[in-house]
């Protein structure tokens, strides 16, 4: 049977609206400044949901963050956590702490979970190198190359964590971040999150941001100097990194006045305790020459 003009029309139509509804699901933005896929909603992936300019640029108090790479078979590393939690209580409210287990000082002990995360691997091996840090424990304050050591370092021994401190406290941040949305639905353990990066000085940088679930106040096996302690009080513990591990492009140039909503949804795990976990969002730069932060905050999950 011939087919008539009109059937033919409509197979023309139904191939072109195939190929559209094909090209719509698969586009994706080779750029990650705005992503297009995967939606809004994806689990532990930090999505692009909006940018503006605002009259409101205020300057916010310079907050900074130290990560802190540690393990729980690392004999010195609980100083080096006692270290960041006196200088948070030294300075309240101004700093963020992440606690990342890498390497195998951080190996399970038989019988207690591992606190190592696959994301956190993967920053450790983008500071460091596969291998990791030579040794632990060691951090970086604002992801900063340190001028204190010779030669300068990325990574610092935890003694003169509180002089870098200092020294960052008190710069003037290009951008502030704010918490703008969070909803957490302790059911399906499910939170919904949306942080506003907003810049109060034009720069010609480029920016990103990364956001960190943390856990404090469990209990496990921690090697000591010269012994072990079952019941070890772990602070500041990386739980995951959202996606990307090294952040999501926000801005290249932003003017004054920049505005930049980034939301996200991650699901906690059901051995983590959320009343005790926090996000750590933050804005800086990456490049193989400067990681600085620029602004930092947390907020509780629930």
């Amino acid at each position: 049977m011939v087919p008539t003009f009109k059937a033919l029309i409509m197979k023309k139509i139904f191939y072109l609206l195939t190929l559209l509804s094909f090209w719509l699901v698969s586009c994706q933005e080779v750029n990650d400044l705005i992503q297009l896929y995967p939606p809004p909603g994806v689990n532990d992936q930090l999505v692009l949901d909006s940018t503006y300019t605002t009259n409101n640029t205020s300057i916010q108090q310079k907050r900074v963050l130290i990560e802190d790479y540690t393990g729980d078979m690392c004999d010195n590393c609980p100083n080096a956590q006692t270290q960041s939690i006196n200088i948070e209580n030294a300075n309240p409210g101004l700093i963020s702490v992440i606690g990342i287990h890498c390497t195998s000082l951080a190996a399970p002990w038989p019988g207690y979970p591992d606190y190592r995360t696959a994301n956190g691997t993967q920053l450790m091996s983008y500071f460091f190198g596969i291998g990791g840090p030579s040794s632990l424990p060691t951090g970086d304050i604002d992801r900063k190359i340190q001028t204190i050591t010779s030669p300068p370092s990325f990574s610092v021994p935890y003694s003169i964590w509180p002089f870098c401190v200092d020294s960052e406290l008190i710069l003037t941040p290009k951008a502030g971040i704010a918490f703008s949305y969070k909803n957490y639905d302790s059911s399906s353990r499910t939170l919904n999150m949306t942080f506003t990066t907003s810049f109060n000085k034009a720069s010609t940088d480029t920016f990103y941001v990364s956001a960190a679930v943390i856990e404090s106040g469990f209990k496990g096996k921690q090697e000591l100097p010269t012994s072990y302690n079952n019941n070890f009080v772990f602070e500041h513990v990386l739980r995951k990194l959202m996606s990307p591990y090294n952040g999501l492009k926000i801005a290249s140039s932003p003017a004054l006045g920049a505005t930049y909503n980034v939301k996200f949804q991650t699901v906690l795990d059901p051995s983590w305790n959320a009343d005790s976990c926090k996000v750590v969002a933050f804005v800086h730069h990456r490049s193989p020459g400067n990681n600085t932060v620029e602004q930092v905050q947390e907020t509780t999950v629930k």
